[in-house]
């Protein structure tokens, strides 16, 4: 196995060598098949690209970060029945201001994570439609917030990437290291056989954030999955597995989370080690048909 490289100063003409490294994280997808992807400090807006037979590795532990939102700006009106709005176009997934270090659980997301079923949900502009609760209508983002944030006061950001880490159809792949933030969803596989996510940091998502269906001898080990299930009438888990044969959750800790922290639906020899779960909208675990 050969190691290429990616950097932000890199060039997509280079050979991705550590001398002359690729610039984008799709070049590498393209070119480097078989072999270990170091990958340098840096955001990236882009996904990891879905492609067979690489190892995927942050050459400093949560220092390649995955962004996948834009920050939403100024220019928000409120209006009398407390909701936010301002001029907006690409179709948002998930919402946030600050983190949760810096905030607390209600001060950092904007619909419905962290709350019990039918108990003050967070984002609630037409009770009887939950599709709009999560409302994009002529050009507007409309949101309601909890804990007197005030979105006008900066920091907002708004997520428009689906997925950080796309490995749908997706064999014989690792991805060790990588810290996300906004997106749809972290990562999504599915049909896929020994996919491997190593000390990875999932977080800031507005639906589900591990989706690991349909996978053959796979594991998720040493990584912390938090804040989900804030999208348009969803409550959504953390960790969704389902159909596969031979996965592992290993020494995981899955936090700040709409609904279950890990739901497991039809998987055979299904293993899950020394987890931690907490603060959680349902249970920590749902075990189904397995």
């Amino acid at each position: 196995m050969a190691q290429y490289f990616v950097s932000p100063t890199g060039s997509d003409q280079a050979n991705g060598s550590e001398q002359t490294p690729w610039k984008t994280l799709r070049a590498a997808g393209e070119r480097a098949s078989g072999h270990e992807v170091v990958v340098a400090p840096s955001t990236y807006r882009e996904p990891i690209p879905r492609r067979s037979g690489i190892h995927w590795k942050s050459r400093e532990p949560l220092q390649a970060i995955l962004d996948g939102g834009e920050p939403a700006g100024s220019g928000w009106q409120k209006d009398a029945q407390g909701t936010w709005s301002k001029p907006w176009t690409k179709q948002p997934l998930g919402a946030f201001q600050g983190t949760l270090e810096q905030n607390g659980k209600n001060a950092c997301f904007f619909w419905r994570i962290y709350n019990q079923h039918n108990a003050n949900p967070m984002l609630d502009i037409n009770p009887a439609d939950p599709a709009t609760q999560f409302h994009l209508k002529g050009g507007r983002l409309y949101l309601r917030t909890v804990g007197g944030v005030d979105p006008q006061a900066g920091g907002v950001v708004i997520a428009v990437q689906n997925v950080a880490v796309d490995l749908d159809g997706c064999s014989n792949v690792t991805v060790e290291g990588f810290l996300t933030r906004h997106h749809g969803s972290a990562v999504g596989t599915s049909n896929g056989r020994n996919v491997r996510l190593i000390d990875c940091d999932f977080g800031y998502f507005g639906k589900t954030g591990v989706w690991l269906t349909k996978l053959t001898a796979s594991s998720m080990v040493r990584c912390r999955v938090q804040g989900c299930g804030n999208w348009a009438g969803h409550y959504e888990d953390n960790i969704h597995v389902s159909e596969g044969d031979g996965v592992l959750i290993q020494e995981c800790a899955v936090s700040w989370g709409g609904h279950s922290g890990v739901i497991c639906l039809g998987v055979r020899n299904l293993r899950l080690e020394k987890n931690i779960l907490e603060n959680l909208g349902g249970s920590g675990f749902t075990l189904k048909q397995g």
